[in-house]
């Protein structure tokens, strides 16, 4: 089964943040990276990538300095077949 690769970076250039806010990551900010393999299940057949202000990824527990919580919210959601 592939997993989530998750990498804190520090953008060189724009991107749209992928979570709730969808503002603007601008060259400097440091963002989160998700890398998803590609995965039968999810559908995907290339690496599929989201970038993640910090802010939103502390409203959804995935900032590496906080404890994972049982409330917390993938970023790739994975249906398993019935």
């Amino acid at each position: 089964m592939s997993r989530a690769i998750t990498t804190e970076r520090v953008a060189r250039k724009s991107h749209l943040c992928d979570g709730p806010c969808g503002m603007t990551i601008r060259p400097g900010d440091t963002y989160l990276e998700h890398r998803m393999p590609p995965n039968r299940t999810l559908g995907n057949n290339t690496t599929l990538v989201k970038h993640e202000c910090l802010h939103c990824a502390g409203r959804q527990a995935r900032r590496q300095d906080q404890a994972l919580e049982h409330f917390a919210t993938p970023l790739f959601d994975v249906d398993q077949p019935a």
